[in-house]
């Protein structure tokens, strides 16, 4: 069918697709056997029961005969009139594009589906039950096949079996059903049967027709060419359809639409003949009204087509049985796209999308909800075989007549791909922008038309120690300290307006209230129409600290002034300067070139900036290549004379990633040259520009080492052995001291022998230290106290006495030349605590201490015998033990002596001392 024209032809459509309706219910009502409506012997029994008489008349609309459906060839239904809806009793809009097996008991299904399979030209009938809610209704179901084609349409007439209980009421409920006048009449014209929509049609009611001849009633006008039409069916049996006009019981005329269908009996004689008839008054009216508009309608649709066909917008409509009653061509292209279909007005949706059962149920889904009055917007991916997807946004509007009624659902669609990924370039600037602005350095606000804050940056959290949270939706002036408030809401008053802040100076109240003074730029943001003011966002520059300079420059100007005279002398003096200064570089060159390490300085980008001559000759560096300033194919052409030249990288590049770092280092090559090496930054002022690397050949110098290390080993063997044998002498003297003095029998002869053998002793142990120590020159005088201690403790024991003796564990080394006295005089003390502190006591206690700080050192004895003799002088004292205790104190240590004699007995020796304790 071609567009133009659409609603005309698709009225007439409609008419067709009625009259065919009524012969196809014409055909059912022959096949059922009835003996053609009314045996000419019984003609009474169906003119005899009017419209309402018979009580089975009036039961539910289910139990009606002569439902009508089409069918799609896969069973799909694509029209349904209201009788059957009201027998499955579901809305028409949940029934069109369903299966009609979705109304069928599973135990029917099968016959059903055989049909649809095998059906042709030829008519498919069976017996099964409809479904009616939770009751199964016993029905007589004919298919018809409407063409042979792939895109065949199948008929479907579904008749109550009730209705054989009787034929007289199957004849009164099957004729009445039909909503055309129906009127039967026999071979001589006389009125059989007359409906019930045959008395609406023509104003007579059955009693006063029946039995009349049909010409005294109606008198249908018919042409001569029409009469010898009919006479020539009814001879051949054949039905007869055309228009003609009639009478109204009133008089009027009007015309109808008459199909006249002879019923022949086994006799092959005319029995009656049936006629079928409907007002055509509107319709013709309709036609008059379509005809003498149709310019103007073709004078739109042409203009719609052309409107239409430019747009990339997809534009359709469907009536409510889901066939196109409109497209453009746009639409048409994207459905030739997605299914490889070419659209044409009148295709229903279902066989559209047939091969494709889920884009299928989607549509109609879709296309219901709109028939059911609901509109639909929103955007949908469309995915095309071979391209990219793309969006559209979808628009479903239901189209409702004058009277509100839905007739048709339309769509309009538009690409909105681009659009969709406009918005989400806009969604990224936006965010990133919102990120840029948060994280600004700079203090940013934004406050809305009532100075209400909607913004409040990080920058500006650090600079007032407010949170955002706190102060957004707050007016502004929160943040304006008391006395600069109305000045400062002046000025962002004038913002308002539309007024631009460049460099406004406003201050800012600190939470803790401190007052910072910022330099303001201001901007307002409008709405879409460039006019109506949204917001006004600030940027802040924090000038406190540059205030305060400013007023220290401005105190300082004169100062200035008079130094610009000094300045003048300055330059001058910086010209001799520079000439200096080249006299300078030159000697820096001149002792360059005159140092004996190999210098180079290479610059942040790898390139040599300077060297000296002894860098070259150090390396053996070809003058090209040197030349070439390119550090890195110079260390390329060093790495194969090194040893270990993956470490000297590796070094190198240790060095490298840490620009102020200092190092030293020495470089071992292959043919036994020892390099020192010694890197520093190269820096101006307190920038890194580079990096110096000084080369020292030390290869005569580490042999000299080596054999000066090798000299010292032999040296440090000789003074272990030197100590070794004094301490095995001293230890030798102190026990043939202890074998005299255990020989002899006189008490002042042991006493002298037990001292002397303990001062050896102590010797003997100081050699002892310095054999066994790594250091030769110092040894621990606290490991040598309690050495001491455990010799004393040896001698005086006594098995009456319990004498305890605490040393402070502090590490403090001594050299020799101070250890052996100290020891000496350490020794002459404990010895006096043991023999005379503790007489006459069982128990006693002996505490050593050695404090170091300051670069002397304090040793306490103290224990807590009976104390010192009264009035004991101990420097004009000739005892024997304190003139040695204080001679080795003040002439050998250098120190002082006190002794303290409260609770015992308290010696302290203090002197100075040049080895720090370790």
């Amino acid at each position: 069918m071609k567009q133009e024209d659409t609603s005309l032809k698709y009225e007439v459509i409609t008419l067709r697709e009625k009259v065919r309706q009524l012969e196809e219910t014409l055909d059912t009502f022959r096949s059922h056997k009835v003996d053609t409506v009314v045996p000419l012997q019984n003609k009474p029994s169906i003119i005899s029961t009017p419209r309402g008489s018979d009580p089975t008349y009036r039961q539910d609309s289910a139990k009606k005969t002569g439902i009508f459906l089409i069918l799609s060839r896969n069973g799909m239904i694509l029209y349904a009139d209201s009788p059957f809806t009201d027998m499955i009793q579901l809305p028409l809009n949940r029934v069109l594009g369903n299966p009609l097996l979705n109304y069928i008991p599973p135990r029917y299904r099968l016959e059903i589906e055989e049909g649809l399979r095998t059906i042709v030209k030829e008519v498919c009938r069976a017996d099964v039950t409809i479904r009616q809610g939770s009751l199964s209704i016993p029905v007589h179901i004919s298919m018809h096949a409407l063409s042979t084609d792939d895109d065949t349409k199948i008929a479907v007439i579904i008749t109550d079996q009730s209705i054989y209980e009787g034929e007289n009421r199957l004849n009164t409920q099957l004729l009445n059903a039909i909503g055309d006048a129906v009127i039967a009449t026999d071979p001589d014209d006389e009125i059989l049967f007359w409906n019930e929509a045959a008395n609406c049609l023509y104003g007579w009611i059955p009693e006063e027709v029946v039995g009349r001849n049909i010409a005294d009633v109606f008198a249908p006008e018919l042409s001569n060419i029409d009469g010898v039409a009919i006479s020539g069916s009814i001879d051949r049996g054949e039905i007869w359809s055309g228009e003609c006009l009639v009478h109204h019981r009133d008089g009027h005329q009007f015309p109808v639409h008459t199909t006249k269908s002879p019923l022949i009996g086994d006799d092959e004689e005319l029995i009656a003949m049936i006629s079928i008839s409907h007002d055509i008054s509107d319709q013709k009216n309709t036609e008059d009204i379509l005809r003498r508009s149709k310019v103007d309608l073709q004078r739109a649709q042409k203009l719609l087509d052309a409107v239409t066909k430019a747009t990339d917008v997809l534009i359709a409509i469907q009536d409510v049985n889901l066939q196109y009653i409109f497209f453009n061509q746009t639409y048409k292209e994207n459905i030739r796209q997605l299914t490889g279909k070419e659209l044409s007005i009148g295709m229903n949706m279902i066989d559209l999308f047939a091969e494709d059962p889920s884009e299928q149920r989607m549509a109609v889904d879709e296309w219901r909800k709109v028939l059911q009055g609901k509109s639909v917007d929103q955007v949908i991916k469309f995915d095309y075989e071979g391209e990219d997807s793309r969006f559209y946004h979808v628009i479903h509007t239901p189209i409702r007549d004058s009277m509100g009624t839905i007739v048709a659902a339309g769509e309009v669609s538009y690409d909105v791909t681009k659009q969709l990924q406009i918005e989400e370039t806009l969604r990224e600037t936006k965010e990133y922008l919102n990120k840029l602005i948060a994280s600004a350095n700079a203090p940013i606000i934004v406050w809305d038309p009532n100075f209400k804050i909607t913004f409040f940056n990080r920058a500006f959290e650090y600079l007032t120690e407010w949170n955002a949270k706190d102060v957004i939706g707050k007016k502004i002036d929160l943040l304006l300290p008391d006395e600069y408030s109305s000045e400062a809401m002046n000025l962002i008053r004038k913002t308002q307006s539309g007024e631009i802040w460049e460099s406004v100076e406003i201050p800012i109240l600190h939470k803790k209230g401190a007052i910072r003074t910022l330099l303001w730029n201001s901007a307002a943001i409008y709405a879409a129409d460039g006019k109506t003011l949204v917001s006004t966002i600030a940027q802040g520059q924090d000038i406190t600290d540059r205030k305060k300079i400013e007023a220290d420059y401005r105190k300082r100007a004169i100062d200035f002034e008079k130094l610009n005279t000094t300045l003048i002398q300055e330059i001058q003096q910086r010209e001799l300067s520079d000439i200096r200064l080249k006299k300078a570089f030159s000697l820096l060159n001149a002792t360059l070139e005159s140092t004996a390490d190999g210098i180079c300085v290479i610059d942040l980008q790898n390139r040599i900036t300077s060297y000296n001559q002894n860098y070259v000759f150090m390396w053996n560096i070809p003058r090209d290549l040197i030349e070439s300033r390119d550090s890195i194919e110079v260390m390329n052409y060093l790495l194969p004379q090194l040893k270990n030249p993956e470490n000297y990288i590796a070094d190198r590049n240790n060095i490298l990633s840490n620009s102020l770092s200092e190092s030293f280092d020495m470089i071992e090559f292959k043919d036994g040259k020892v390099f020192e090496r010694y890197s520093k930054p190269q820096m101006i002022e307190s920038t890194v520009v580079g990096r110096v690397w000084s080369f020292r050949d030390i290869t005569e110098r580490k042999r000299v080492e080596e054999r000066l290390l090798s000299s010292l080993q032999e040296k440090n063997v000789l003074l272990r052995e030197v100590n070794h044998r004094v301490k095995n002498n001293l230890q030798l003297i102190s026990s043939l001291l202890d074998m005299t003095r255990m020989r002899s029998d006189k008490e002042s002869t042991i006493n002298i022998l037990t001292d002397m053998m303990l001062k050896v002793k102590t010797m003997a142990q100081i050699h002892t230290q310095l054999y066994e120590s790594k250091e030769f020159g110092c040894i621990n005088i606290t490991d040598q106290f309690k050495d001491q201690v455990i010799a004393l403790s040896d001698i005086f024991a006594n098995k009456n006495q319990e004498i305890r003796c605490e040393i402070d564990p502090s590490e403090v080394m001594l050299p020799v030349d101070k250890a052996l006295p100290c020891a000496l005089v350490v020794n002459e003390i404990l010895s006096n605590a043991y023999k005379h502190a503790f007489k006459g006591r069982k128990i006693g206690m002996i505490k050593i201490s050695v404090v170091q700080e300051n670069g002397r050192i304090r040793i306490t004895v103290l224990d807590d015998g009976v104390g010192l003799p009264p009035h004991l002088d101990i420097i004009h004292s000739k005892s024997l033990g304190l003139k040695l205790i204080r001679t080795l104190v003040e002439h050998q240590l250098r120190g002082t002596i006190s002794l303290k004699s409260r609770d015992g007995t308290e010696v302290t020796i203090e002197f100075p001392v040049t080895i720090v304790g370790m």
